[in-house]
């Protein structure tokens, strides 16, 4: 008790610093908080960071720095009170406040590039930016507390060995904590018992903390052979078969089968149509007709686990990114016999699937991606990957598409109300993975189509506009086209049951935009 004091009192007659001193390491401070967390956040963007990420990035070094340039000179250097202890108090501070600052910012700017969000009143989105960041906390960013308190404590012992009017007072005061713990732990059994607990506690939760980030990391495996159905018999043959198996199932909805549209021979061009997430080939059936009555002929393959009668359904959350890689590479495989020339056309969760095709199939000639699932809107892209892994690792659950309606939700009455969130981690996986070859290696597509809807709060357009950079400078024929925000479209512009949607023009707008990329 009386060291504390002496030591408290030794603390308080140091004589204050230089203002120059105190601005110096209220910088220092601020820079390397800034950059190591600035760091972190880019190490699990993974790759290249686009714009959007790059906005990002600057907006974390900036708060954070300014957070803990303030934490630095409240904490230590306005009194002259320099201490590990602080450094570390310094660092903690700057991790809380810091992510706090930093979603609600993000929340607001992302918030005000999604259309839907343009009507919510400020208040509603402090609270959502509370909320995702204490989330996010939780999820993903826990662990950067006691990295910038370490850090923090370490720039403290850094600081007494480097300010003059402390000389020597690093070595005094790692022998004084060297001789205070050992004071506390000697003949205190109990104590050290809750240290110990203390320890291991930290080692598992770091360990668990490092599997849960790294595990959706590892996507290089999401690979399948191909083999193309080249004969005309061979692949109708092969498709309905796959019809009447799902014929025979008495789970599945009759509506949402797998539909195959032929005039009975093989045709110039064939278009393969990957349907939404919870949706069903129905979703596409309407634009198919229109694209048959073209002179077409159109596969709408039904993704495994979907269009089952039960909505409420458990047998989603057993999707995972290996189904849908071997689901997407065995449709093309199919659909090479039906005509020369086979086109991809997906929606969201289809088109992340196209966009999969479109890395690693040469024999398909364009691929169009329709609002594709790269990145969550309104969510700071820095966080997706680590959000992605968590949602991996913790158990199971499900989420309403409609928190207010729940299975009454107004809609297609074939698609499911509510999701399993392992089948969207699973969903991410997959479009971590197209995201990452991307910005390695060119396309085994030379022809894309990107079609964005500007009023859509699902998914963000800016990850789609830097998947398709990365594509034009590999040397891939990006097309792009976005449908104005002011046509207020749904995330699922396709699907005539939808009851904001506005097929009269998009129909139209997607079959031109399709044939363009035939005669180019």
């Amino acid at each position: 008790m009386n060291r504390a004091r002496h030591s408290d009192a030794q603390a308080s007659a140091q004589p204050p610093p230089s203002p120059q001193g105190v601005w110096l390491w209220t910088g220092i401070a601020a820079l390397v908080f800034g950059l190591i967390t600035t760091g972190v956040v880019r190490l699990f963007q993974g790759g290249t960071p686009s714009a959007d990420l790059t906005v990002t990035s600057v907006l974390v070094f900036l708060t954070v720095g300014a957070v803990g340039g303030w934490s630095w000179w409240l904490l230590l250097t306005r009194k002259g009170r320099v201490s590990e202890g602080r450094g570390a108090m310094a660092g903690a501070l700057t991790a809380l406040l810091g992510y706090l600052l930093i979603f609600q910012v993000a929340n607001l700017v992302y918030g005000a590039a999604v259309p839907m969000f343009l009507n919510v009143s400020p208040v509603a989105k402090i609270v959502g930016g509370l909320i995702l960041s204490v989330v996010t906390l939780l999820f993903s960013g826990w662990f950067v507390i006691p990295l910038l308190a370490l850090l923090g404590a370490g720039l403290a012992l850094l600081q007494i060995a480097a300010t003059p009017s402390l000389e020597g007072g690093l070595i005094k005061r790692m022998r004084g904590l060297s001789q205070r713990s050992a004071s506390l732990l000697r003949g205190r059994p109990i104590v050290r018992a809750i240290v110990a607990v203390v320890c291991i506690i930290g080692l598992l939760v770091t360990s668990a903390g490092v599997w849960v980030w790294s595990r959706p990391l590892f996507v290089g495996d999401l690979a399948v052979a191909s083999a193309p159905v080249t004969d005309y018999g061979a692949s109708v043959a092969a498709i309905e078969t796959q019809i009447a198996a799902e014929a025979a199932d008495p789970t599945l909805n009759p509506t949402c089968a797998t539909r195959l549209f032929t005039p009975g021979h093989r045709t110039e061009r064939v278009v393969i149509f990957f349907h939404g997430f919870t949706n069903c080939p129905a979703q596409f059936v309407p634009l198919a007709e229109q694209l048959v009555a073209r002179g077409y002929s159109v596969y709408i393959p039904r993704v495994p686990r979907h269009g089952i009668t039960d909505r409420l359904t458990t047998d989603l959350a057993g999707l995972s990114a290996d189904d849908l890689v071997r689901f997407s590479s065995r449709s093309v495989d199919l659909a090479q016999g039906l005509g020369d020339q086979v086109d991809v056309v997906g929606l969201s969760m289809g088109a992340t699937m196209a966009a999969w095709i479109a890395q690693h199939r040469s024999d398909v000639a364009q691929v169009t991606l329709i609002a594709p699932l790269f990145q969550i809107a309104g969510l700071p892209p820095f966080a997706i990957r680590p959000v992605a892994s968590t949602i991996l690792a913790v158990p199971n659950f499900y989420m309403w598409w409609d928190n207010q309606r729940h299975e009454q939700i107004i809609g297609p009455p074939y698609a499911y109300p509510r999701y399993p969130v392992h089948a969207a981690g699973a969903l991410l996986r997959l479009s971590f993975a197209v995201q990452d070859a991307a910005e390695r290696e060119p396309p085994a597509v030379r022809a894309i189509l990107l079609v964005s809807n500007a009023a859509d709060g699902a998914v963000s357009n800016p990850a789609t506009d830097a998947i398709g950079d990365d594509w034009e400078r590999n040397g891939a024929v990006v097309r792009r086209y976005i449908f104005p925000a002011d046509l207020n479209l749904n995330h699922d512009l396709i699907d005539v049951n939808n009851p904001e949607q506005r097929v009269d023009l998009v129909y139209p707008t997607l079959i031109t935009l399709i044939e363009q990329g035939a005669t180019e």
